[in-house]
């Protein structure tokens, strides 16, 4: 094994912002304004930079609850549709709201992470490919705003937290556990009449915590998580409001304010620009010092005021952005495509790469196959279909590991503006095989898919990816043909069936390609590029060096060793340059880094690339998702 030195890229470190401070005034509740400058000087100061906390979405779904897209509360909600629990829902300016319902016993509820749907394909994002693992992340913190009312018969409104080990929920099968009821309001959070004065507040819970615990299985009683569920509130016709939700390894980073009473203090922080002025209660009182912990606040620059009895200290202090890297080689579209392969890819420019479309309405129009399903009835889905063209045998079925389409599904269209997989939101994937004179056709299990714009990829070295639908007998000459898209006869057609709609509605759909790939790779000796994605610009980095493993548990296995002959540039900046003699280079990309692996040394066997990024504040270690493979020369 080869030792863990280094290999770095020296890059111009961040220098603390220097930035206006205009100082607050509070009114109760609080209202903040200029605060007054007798002097008539400008007030200038430096905005103190802290790291940025662990947070799950950022470093490992690569993807923060940061309420800035659809997709951060859609899977499952209302139950995946059969169970309406909360309506009027919005995601918009990075603010998700909605509205329980006027039901007694609906509890509104979100999920930020869904283990994935009993008896279907484990695609995407969902908790069975991406788990939490329980003891590094236990603190969760959510920035939101309850319009809770007063206490009634089942007390004070509360919000809960529940988490499931898999996909069976906490159905038969199912490991799962939740919290105590918290209070979003205290006592002294109402107003003469009863009712709670609404704000913002961020809420921290220790999800490990044997105070926190509610019933059934215990948060660090299980490995790992698949699932975790918000309820934000136990009463009805309440509207709630999130800015964020953070699952942190509860590693406090503190930012110490000074103050000059001895009185307990209220805390406000305000993103700013945004207008909303959260009351945070993670904070702690050394003597004359506040220390406040930002772990769970999102990277940002914030205004801050504590009122500390009769006194207002006021200023700012900004969040870094911890450096996240994204591989775009190795990964599950990277390497050799069926379509490509054989002339014509699936990208849908004209109709030649389709050979025939059933039962849906359809056009292309800007390099997208427009589609309009019509709704079937519970008994029958309409199966739509559309036959791509597939001029070339595929002899080993199995080479082709990964399935990855880009598609949208447009919520408007819906009865409801949320996924609806027992309605018909499910993609299939079927392939027919050539016995004698007749066709075997075989269909996969259920894709499931979203609204909105979706990138889906299905892994087929998992088998129950690769096993068909028990309940779609394979049609036609089918004798002797092994059930799996794993399986040895060769595969004459292909084809992929976009929905099975039975909403009672049209679906309105756009497809915009189709990649069938192999897994990447080059025999040993070769060249490798590699290639990343950044989300802030490779001058803020302090140092970036490449590992590969065969285990993702120990990213930092191997080091990667750079080709240096002849030199070439271990970063690029735009546009992209690198000598045309190295197979597989990659087209120029903002906040792209391209390395250029020497893989002489590897030993053949498939492995992860992996990454380590720095800058100032914050370090962080990524893996590509797919793997690529050395083989033997």
């Amino acid at each position: 094994m080869q030792g863990l030195k280094l290999v770095s890229v020296n890059l111009s470190k961040i220098l603390w912002v220097t930035l206006l401070l205009v100082f607050l005034s509070f009114s109760s509740g609080p209202g903040w304004g200029f605060a007054s400058n007798p002097t008539g000087e400008s007030l200038v100061q430096s905005v103190p930079i802290l790291p940025e906390g662990r947070d799950f979405a950022t470093l490992v779904l690569q993807d923060a609850w940061d309420m800035q897209e659809y997709s951060d509360i859609s899977q499952y909600l209302n139950r995946s549709g059969q169970s309406i629990q909360i309506t009027d829902v919005q995601v918009e300016n990075g603010i998700f709201s909605a509205r329980s319902i006027d039901v007694q016993g609906a509890d509104a509820n979100f999920h930020v992470l869904f283990p994935g749907y009993d008896r279907a394909l484990f695609a995407g994002k969902t908790g069975h490919n991406y788990p939490i693992a329980a003891e590094e992340y236990r603190c969760l913190n959510i920035a939101m705003k309850v319009d809770s009312g007063p206490v009634n018969e089942f007390g004070p409104d509360q919000f809960q937290v529940f988490w499931f080990g898999n996909e069976k929920l906490n159905g038969e099968g199912g490991v799962w556990g939740f919290t105590k009821g918290f209070r979003l309001y205290e006592s002294n959070e109402h107003d003469a009449d009863g009712f709670p004065i609404h704000k913002w507040k961020l809420y921290q819970v220790e999800l490990g915590s044997m105070e926190t615990h509610g019933g059934e299985t215990r948060w660090n009683e299980n490995q790992r998580w698949q699932g975790l569920r918000i309820d934000p509130t136990l009463q009805r016709n309440v509207r709630f409001e999130v800015d964020w939700v953070r699952l942190t390894d509860c590693a406090p980073i503190w930012f110490e304010i000074p103050r000059a009473t001895n009185q307990h203090p209220t805390v406000w922080v305000s993103p700013q620009g945004s207008g909303r002025h959260i009351m945070v209660s993670s904070f702690e009182i050394d003597g004359q010092v506040l220390r406040l912990d930002t772990q769970g606040f999102p990277p940002g620059v914030y205004d801050y005021a504590v009122e500390d009895g009769n006194q207002s200290i006021t200023g700012a202090f900004e969040i870094n952005q911890t450096p996240v890297a994204h591989f775009l080689r190795p990964s599950y579209t990277s390497g050799a495509d069926y379509a490509s392969q054989v002339g014509n890819p699936w990208d849908f420019r004209d109709e030649s790469d389709i050979t025939a479309i059933h039962r849906m309405e359809y056009s292309l129009v800007d390099r997208l196959l427009h589609m309009i399903t019509p709704s079937g009835v519970p008994e029958r889905d309409p199966d739509p279909v559309i036959e791509l063209n597939s001029p070339a045998t595929i002899f080993e079925a199995g080479e082709f590991r990964y399935l990855t389409f880009r598609m949208y599904t447009d919520k408007e269209s819906l009865p409801y503006p949320w996924q609806n997989v027992p309605a018909g939101m499910v993609v299939r994937w079927v392939w027919g095989v050539q016995r004698h004179s007749s066709l075997c056709y075989l269909v996969s299990n259920d894709i499931p898919f979203d609204v909105g714009w979706q990138t889906i990829t299905v892994d087929f070295s998992d088998p129950y990816n690769a096993a068909i639908d028990p309940e779609h007998n394979p049609v036609g000459e089918c004798h002797g043909v092994t059930p799996s898209w794993n399986q040895p006869d060769p595969v004459t057609h292909l084809r992929f069936d976009p929905n099975e709609n039975i909403l009672g509605v049209s679906m309105v759909q756009k497809l915009d390609w189709i990649r069938l790939t192999k897994v990447d790779g080059v025999t040993r000796g070769q060249l490798f590029p590699v290639q990343i994605a950044l989300n802030k610009p490779i001058e803020e980095l302090n140092q970036v060096s490449f590992f590969y493993t065969n285990d993702r548990g120990n990213p930092t296995k191997y080091l990667a060793e750079k080709y240096s002959k002849p030199e070439l540039p271990f970063r690029f900046h735009l546009p992209l340059t690198v000598n045309k003699n190295i197979p597989g280079n990659l087209p120029p990309l903002e906040n792209g880094i391209s390395f250029v692996w020497d893989t002489n040394m590897v030993s053949p066997g498939e492995y992860y690339l992996c990454v380590l990024v720095e800058d100032e504040f914050n370090q962080a270690v990524f893996c590509s998702q797919a793997p690529m493979k050395v083989a033997a020369p």
